[in-house]
């Protein structure tokens, strides 16, 4: 009944998805029986972060088709292919409705995708993969799952969180699960997308007789806490410790949670932090993360200092 109700007031009062500008920088033909990823990313000087080009070059080296959608304040930006990953195409969108609305927008216009083999619907809010990317895709291969999510969430009500989720056959073949994606309008807000499709999207699928699975799933505190958890920022250590290949990019921008120690983490985990270093140095030079780092590096300095004298 929520999520009817949602999704019912999001068609009555936001813009349809088709209504924000578009343009296709580099068009693509069928998509029929191919694994896809739809992956969503702000670009407004048309060209992806250095730490997202890899990202969506790690896709491809896993054998999947990358269909990347740039977000821009400007559809009619120019676009630098030599920094989008390799991604073999490319569909340019205003800046409207976020990621749900971007994926939507690809859907209608390629229909072809709803025959494809399987669907991950990505985007550029993690840093990585780390190590184990490809043993992360193995398992989402061979998952018997209709829609498999990395982590699930408790916030709100249960659900896959969205900045990976994957629609495999039992999925693209649902009626309902197409009807959801052609509901899906420009909200005004995050709070409001995340309320009314990332939180509402696996119970609808669950409804239609779906079946689902997280692949890092996290043994919660049985305790009861005043907030409930989110597994990609409370439980980061433990996510990385077991494999997870990603880190939320605003667990070191902004710091929501205890971060302490995280470079020595990282590192202890196989994980080049350089490109990390390189992309809180250009959105957030104060952040917690980096001065924690130069009190690090200048502890090791003072070490060094001390050992050679």
């Amino acid at each position: 009944m929520v999520t009817r109700l949602l999704l019912r007031l999001s068609g009555l009062y936001s813009p349809d998805v088709l209504t924000t500008a578009y343009r296709w920088e580099k068009p693509v033909d069928a998509l029929d029986g191919k694994d896809i990823v739809l992956f969503a990313s702000y670009a407004p000087a048309g060209a992806l972060r250095p730490y997202t080009q890899a990202y969506v070059s790690a896709f491809r080296d896993e054998g999947f088709f990358v269909v990347l959608i740039l977000i821009a304040d400007d559809p009619n930006v120019v676009v630098n292919h030599s920094a989008c990953g390799g991604a073999d195409a490319i569909l340019v969108r205003g800046n409207a409705g976020f990621d749900f609305a971007a994926w939507a927008t690809a859907l209608r216009l390629l229909p072809s995708l709803w025959n494809a083999r399987m669907i991950v619907l990505a985007n550029d809010s993690v840093f990585g993969p780390f190590s184990g990317f490809s043993s992360l895709v193995r398992r989402l291969r061979h998952s018997v799952g209709d829609i498999v999510g990395l982590t699930e969430s408790a916030q709100i009500r249960r659900h896959l969180q969205s900045y990976f989720f994957a629609m495999k056959t039992g999925a693209l073949r649902s009626e309902r699960i197409r009807h959801f994606w052609k509901r899906v309008r420009n909200l005004p807000s995050k709070r409001a997308v995340i309320n009314a499709y990332e939180v509402q999207f696996l119970a609808y699928a669950e409804r239609a007789g779906l079946r689902s699975e997280a692949l890092f799933p996290l043994q919660l505190p049985r305790r009861r806490s005043r907030r409930a958890k989110s597994p990609t920022h409370d439980y980061w250590r433990k996510l990385i410790a077991t494999g997870f290949p990603f880190m939320k990019v605003d667990l070191l921008r902004d710091t929501p949670v205890d971060t302490t120690g995280w470079p020595e983490f990282l590192r202890e985990h196989g994980v080049d932090i350089d490109p990390i270093v390189k992309h809180l140095l250009t959105v957030a030079p104060n952040s917690e993360a980096l001065v924690a780092l130069k009190g690090l590096d200048a502890n090791r300095e003072v070490d060094h200092g001390t050992r050679a004298g």
